[in-house]
């Protein structure tokens, strides 16, 4: 998965997604309907209802406001969150790639909100 993402082979790292999610793995579940939501919007949709079905929190949060979450779920805390977040062993391993890439160096990147992750994407420019 990890080469399919950095090496963004994106057919290849949907596929290993798809084979994971029809066998019930809810972080597969969840991250295909991420993925997919701007290019087939109603797949993605299937996806994160599935998610939300089993009572996927981040799933959830797509779908809801704050206030929402918070009558919904209750105040998350941190201990609750983190069985949410990528293992930090992962991070490091993106962010390395990140740090090393040739690709990022004069490009606008921005990373993910999850602190845990590591993730980056590229920015756009303007003009």
């Amino acid at each position: 998965m990890i080469l399919c993402y950095c090496h963004e082979n994106v057919s290849e790292g949907l596929t290993l997604l798809r084979h994971a999610a029809m066998h019930g793995d809810l972080r597969s579940i969840y991250n295909l309907a991420l993925i997919l939501r701007d290019t087939r919007p109603t797949e993605a949709n299937h996806w994160l209802y599935i998610a939300c079905r089993y009572n996927y929190i981040p799933a959830w949060q797509e779908k809801l406001t704050p206030t929402e979450m918070r009558v919904r779920f209750g105040d998350l805390d941190a201990s609750t969150l983190s069985s949410y977040l990528d293992p930090p062993c992962l991070s490091r391993l993106l962010g390395k790639h990140y740090l090393e890439s040739k690709r990022a160096e004069h490009q606008q990147t921005s990373h993910c909100w999850n602190p845990m992750c590591g993730r980056w994407a590229y920015g756009h420019f303007a003009g």
